[in-house]
């Protein structure tokens, strides 16, 4: 059961034949029903509540940092996915080609995002539910990118951000 509360104490709602209030009906259908109160109606907060979220993460930073390592090891601990984009490119590369000859040059963005949402979609069709670990970042910007997961898949459950310097551990 979902509820959308005001949030505030003028839409505060009494039962008086049996004396409860609104907290207190929260706190007993939240135990029993699973009642999830939203400040206000929202879809996307909605499809979360009913288990339609995307799970995923970003693992960054500058070359040799140790990226697809980390990724690696987050996937192996969770029941994760790794995508690595630039990886995608690649593979949608020959799809490009014409009878002129091999596609050249940067595999447009909007292809490996095609890829991208057809690849999650399938795991979802096929009951898969993967927490996508993002290794770096195939977009000419951050931004770009942080703009096409968040209006595809909401907010990140986690960032990590990987940094080295130039100092050998031994």
């Amino acid at each position: 059961m979902i509820f959308a509360s005001s949030g505030d104490d003028a839409g505060r709602i009494e039962i008086i034949d049996n004396g409860l209030s609104i907290e207190s009906i929260d706190s007993l259908m939240q135990k029993d029903y699973r009642l999830k109160a939203m400040g206000a109606w929202d879809e996307a907060t909605f499809n979360e509540h009913l288990g339609g979220r995307t799970n995923w993460g970003l693992v960054m930073g500058g070359t040799m940092t140790g990226k697809s390592h980390v990724a690696k090891i987050v996937a192996d601990n969770t029941k994760g996915k790794v995508v690595d984009m630039n990886a995608m490119a690649e593979l949608i590369r020959p799809r490009l080609e014409t009878e002129d000859g091999p596609f050249e040059g940067r595999v447009p963005d909007a292809e490996v995002e095609k890829d991208v949402q057809a690849m999650i979609e399938a795991d979802k069709t096929a009951g898969d539910k993967f927490s996508y670990i993002f290794d770096g970042r195939y977009h000419e910007t951050v931004q770009q990118m942080a703009t096409f997961l968040m209006n595809n898949m909401g907010a990140p459950t986690y960032i990590i951000n990987c940094k080295a310097d130039e100092k050998v551990v031994q």
